[in-house]
């Protein structure tokens, strides 16, 4: 839910084009302190990816191809070879193999929720211009079928647990976009995106299986699966417990407090927490468990438990321990750095922002950034790179994967350091108008 107090929007007329007053300063005048330094990059990522209308390629999308209608590949693990053998070349093959570029409705909710941070701390209309154009697209984009509003990926892909054939709907993917909608509503009070919020969860509580334990329960990843994933499991528990704090009903709070306990109770005891608690997927990575972790955080904020407040600290005190290394790189496993992956920045942004008052994310924020712009990013085109590995770097632009992701980091970190600096001086959240 990133870290502004809620701005609502004036409904005038005239409002300054955004593009022009770029070049005229709008960079200084928009916000205060150190994260000034920071707009030109996401102005400039923002760009990048708007003029590729928001389409592009995916780490995940080899089963794309078009050869493939000529010449299948046959049976899960060939599938996992060719998605693997894509994600890791350094060499973008995709144009030989006719995958094409396509919009990726987590990559637009991402995009979403950027455009209303940027919307909170610029009070420029152009922004939520944008935010309810990407609105419109992932309402006419949905997955048909079901109970409610939901998405998936716009390709097929093929884990070691199941295939998940294009526009099947993920509590992940809708978890992720529902968010946005409940971002959009607390700028504009619009009913139609709380509609949409609603409709989600509609979806997540009528279509999703739920694995029952003496605990609680635990969502599945799809409507066509029973796998019990942490992360995915938290997104939407953290999606309801927001959506109860808006409109009171108490089944969504229900369902939120149940989902989350069955992960609270598999906390390890150095307050990490596996991928599932099956033994071939029992790693742990930073930015799945950043993902429990801003979930847990949403639960928190309505439910008043010692039991989940304790397991919140003691998560949030090892993620910062065992993934951030001291000079800021962030580590992708808690006991293997590599792959430095975009994703795991991208996601200890964005976690940084939601817990901003921690001293700790403060002064951890500037480190993690800093190696970032040293070694992650290509200021020659604006955006950032996907991996860098022991030898080389893998420089391919990943619309999603990388530059959704980083623009949703970097203008959570922005809001949540304005709102801080606010409160720090005193002084009320801004119910800031559009700027005319």
């Amino acid at each position: 839910a990133g870290g502004c107090a809620s701005t609502r929007v004036a409904k005038r007329r005239g409002a300054t084009n955004i593009t022009t007053e770029r070049k005229n300063g709008l960079m200084q005048k928009s916000t205060q302190g150190r994260d000034d330094n920071l707009l030109p990059v996401i102005l400039r990522l923002e760009d990048v990816c708007a003029a590729q209308n928001y389409a592009g390629y995916d780490p995940f999308d080899a089963l794309r191809s078009r050869w493939l209608r000529l010449i299948p590949v046959p049976g899960k693990y060939p599938r996992i070879a060719l998605i693997q053998l894509l994600k890791r070349l350094p060499v973008n093959v995709r144009p030989l193999l006719l995958v094409p570029r396509g919009h990726n409705p987590k990559g637009m909710g991402l995009f979403l929720s950027s455009y209303v941070d940027l919307f909170r701390v610029t009070g420029r209309i152009e922004w939520l211009d944008k935010a309810r154009k990407i609105a419109g697209w992932l309402l006419q984009n949905s997955s048909e079928g079901y109970s409610g509003k939901c998405w998936g990926y716009n390709f097929d892909w093929q884990s070691r647990a199941f295939f998940v054939p294009a526009g099947t709907p993920t509590i992940v993917n809708t978890s992720f976009i529902a968010q946005a909608f409940l971002d959009l509503y607390s700028v504009t009070d619009e009913s139609e995106f709380l509609q949409a919020a609603e409709s989600a969860a509609h979806f997540i509580l009528t279509d999703l299986h739920r694995s029952q334990t003496p605990d609680g329960f635990c969502f599945s990843y799809t409507p066509i699966d029973r796998t019990m994933v942490h992360n995915a499991s938290m997104l939407g528990a953290g999606f309801l417990a927001r959506l109860y704090g808006i409109t009171r009903k108490l089944h969504y709070l229900e369902a939120a407090r149940t989902a989350t306990y069955y992960t609270v109770v598999h906390q390890r005891e150095d307050g990490a927490w596996y991928y599932a608690e099956t033994s071939y997927q029992s790693w742990i990575d930073s930015f799945h468990t950043g993902f429990v972790l801003r979930s847990l955080r949403e639960v928190c904020r309505v439910v008043d438990s010692p039991v989940l407040e304790a397991a919140l600290d003691k998560g949030l005190n090892y993620f910062l321990k065992n993934f951030i290394q001291p000079d800021g790189c962030v580590k992708y496993y808690h006991d293997n750095p590599r792959p430095i992956d975009i994703h795991s920045f991208a996601e200890t942004l964005r976690l940084c922002s939601v817990f901003y008052s921690d001293a700790r994310c403060r002064q951890l924020a500037p480190k993690v950034i800093s190696w970032l712009m040293q070694n992650m990013y290509d200021s020659r085109h604006g955006y950032f790179y996907y991996r860098k590995l022991r030898y080389f770097t893998n420089r391919i632009h990943y619309i999603r994967w990388s530059s959704a992701w980083m623009l949703y980091g970097l203008t959570g970190l922005v809001c949540a350091g304005r709102e801080f600096e606010r409160s720090a001086a005193g002084r009320e959240p801004e119910n800031q108008k559009a700027m005319l």
